[in-house]
């Protein structure tokens, strides 16, 4: 909702308080927030990131190839909110997933073999 200034000028005096007391911070966003990635990113402490990848958990989802990019190789651990059918979330994982990226997949199906499928197959995308 602010720009990566004022983020900077704003936010991020508390953030670096908190994160030497406390080991480290997480980000979350809701919304694609791929324009701030680098200005997030500057932030010490950073430990974990959080947004969503599939239309069916945020209205505005985020590209996928760009922030497994952006994050790999970093030490960040993304986590992915993913949600819808089984073909959508295994997609979104195979798009982002890149070598050197910490990955935590976050995902819902309705049917619990369907939840199956898709354990086994972001398993098998992310060697």
């Amino acid at each position: 909702m602010i720009s990566g200034p004022q983020y900077l000028d704003l936010v991020a005096p508390a953030i670096r308080v908190l994160s030497s007391r406390y080991g480290g911070w997480a980000f979350h966003s809701c919304g694609d927030w791929s324009a701030k990635i680098e200005t997030i990113k500057t932030i010490p402490g950073l430990r974990r990131v959080d947004t969503a990848f599939s239309a069916a958990t945020d209205p505005s989802p985020t590209d996928p190839e760009f922030f497994g990019q952006a994050f790999a190789k970093t030490g960040i651990t993304l986590n992915a909110r993913i949600v819808g059918a089984a073909d959508v979330v295994l997609e979104t994982v195979k798009r982002l997933w890149t070598r050197g990226l910490t990955l935590i997949v976050v995902t819902y199906c309705r049917d619990p073999d369907e939840q199956g499928r898709v354990y086994d197959g972001i398993h098998e995308a992310c060697i």
